[in-house]
């Protein structure tokens, strides 16, 4: 038997203690960034920093998707690597020594984790003669970027056409978060303003709600988007003083000057079908000629609401929108205009 902390609040850890899936181990306690509750599931709720005070313990369970944002900050706090189990499958180091770690552990978890693999794109994948690249900056040499390289790449290279042919306008992002493509977008753009686009506290209940109940989301998905504030966010992004911040509910939250613009580059990425329904009804009007709009998760079949929100808009306005399917990571689509 282990004594374990649990670094993961979300539904994730919730299913475990639900399904009894950490065996005869003890939990010593659960950890939040931003706990919300002092207890939850029976254990006390701490946040990173008092890790420390349980000197006993054998293992920090990362049970978190963003566990590669988390180990650095983990190792930071001087906890051993080798007291670090993460429960995805990583086949990168030191991730994957880190979830092998589970398998005498917590091994039901593993075996669970097992076959879901999640890998860092290769190196020789990319142009290593091209230093104007946003990976030739250690800032987006992390995993979230390196995982996503295609869809980050691709958008480079939009940006250079764009540039290179004067395409005028501004630039949005619907569907921010914690602002990691907002900053390769505003990095490729120092002189525009950027829009940005999102309630910054998770998503509309309503309309998660629905999704849920068609199968297209889980609890767990909602759960995790609500992990993030405009501060956060501000302090990915290269020129944060370019940011025009919107937060709300769109099309609530659409400030008056927004709707004067034309946008020469947007990102939808909101997930669910209404909202990238009414993404499309204000952005593609707006948009340049010459100018792009990212869709992402259009065919991730986990979000079947992006592809039929894109069929719904032509429908509606009778227009048949040029669309290039893209495969990166979550199968954005690319439309142009």
């Amino acid at each position: 038997m282990c004594r374990l902390i649990i670094w993961g609040a979300g539904q994730r850890t919730k299913t475990c203690f639900e399904r009894s899936l950490l065996g005869d181990n003890e939990v010593l306690a659960i950890v939040e960034s931003m706990p919300g509750e002092k207890e939850k599931f029976g254990y006390p709720v701490i946040t990173p920093d008092r890790i420390c005070e349980f000197g006993s313990y054998d293992y920090v369970i990362i049970n978190n998707q963003y566990y590669y944002e988390i180990l650095p900050i983990a190792c930071d706090m001087q906890i051993p690597l080798e007291k670090i189990i993460i429960t995805d499958h990583a086949v990168d180091e030191p991730f994957k020594t880190c979830f092998e770690r589970g398998k005498a552990v917590i091994p039901q978890v593993y075996e669970m984790n097992k076959l879901v693999l999640k890998r860092i794109v290769k190196t020789n994948e990319r142009d290593l003669l091209d230093e104007t690249s946003i990976y030739a900056d250690s800032k987006y040499r992390d995993y979230e970027y390196g995982s996503d390289y295609f869809r980050y790449r691709t958008f480079e290279f939009v940006a250079e056409q764009i540039k290179e042919e004067g395409i005028e306008g501004e630039l949005a992002e619907f569907g921010v978060f914690r602002g990691l493509f907002s900053s390769v977008i505003s990095s490729k753009f120092p002189e525009k303003k950027i829009y940005l686009f999102d309630t910054f506290e998770g998503f509309d209940s309503e309309e998660g709600r629905k999704e849920l109940e068609a199968g297209n989301c889980s609890d767990t998905f909602l759960e995790s988007h609500k992990d993030t504030s405009v501060e956060r966010m501000l302090l990915n992004l290269p020129y944060p003083e370019n940011a025009v911040v919107c937060k709300g509910f769109f099309p609530e939250s659409i400030v008056e000057k927004a709707k004067m613009e034309h946008y020469a580059f947007v990102s939808l990425d909101v997930d669910f079908e209404e909202s990238t329904l009414e993404g499309l009804r204000f952005f593609y009007p707006r948009l340049s000629d010459g100018g792009y709009i990212f869709i992402h998760d259009y065919n991730t079949q986990y979000l079947k609401g992006v592809r039929n929100a894109v069929r719904r808009y032509e429908a509606e306005t009778g227009c048949r929108l040029k669309k290039i399917p893209l495969a990166d990571r979550a199968g954005t689509l690319i439309i142009t205009k």
